[in-house]
């Protein structure tokens, strides 16, 4: 807030509508120009600390959807494990189950995904 002003109740009053600072002019220019590089700098540290909190929750949830994914994944891949164990099963069926599809989706849900398989979220490294 930049007013003619000095009084303590327009002080207050200024603060209590939300003022992140109160000059009364006349104000040096050396003064002014050093309380907005402070009130920028402030802004600019919030800012980019917001951002930091956003990237780390939006990794957490990440890994919270990968590790719900894994969990019945492993499971089904056990399950595929035993029935390649049968000596009965047609050549086919085997050469189907024993492909490293299921296993490139299962290390693609192990931890930081971005960095080892292919996709569209490539473009998210830099987040």
């Amino acid at each position: 807030m930049l007013t003619g002003l000095s009084d303590t109740p327009s002080k207050l009053q200024s603060f209590d509508i939300g003022a992140d600072d109160y000059l009364v002019k006349p104000i040096p220019a050396r003064e002014l120009a050093a309380r907005l590089r402070k009130l920028i700098s402030g802004r600019v540290e919030t800012a980019n600390l917001v951002h930091r909190q956003r990237v780390q929750a939006i990794g957490e949830i990440a890994a919270a959807v990968a590790h719900e994914i894994n969990n019945p994944l492993a499971a089904a891949l056990g399950t595929i494990d035993l029935v390649l164990l049968r000596k009965d099963l047609p050549l086919e069926v085997r050469n189907e189950l024993s492909s490293s599809r299921p296993r490139d989706v299962a290390h693609c849900l192990g931890p930081r995904p971005v960095d080892r398989c292919p996709g569209p979220h490539r473009s998210l490294r830099g987040a």
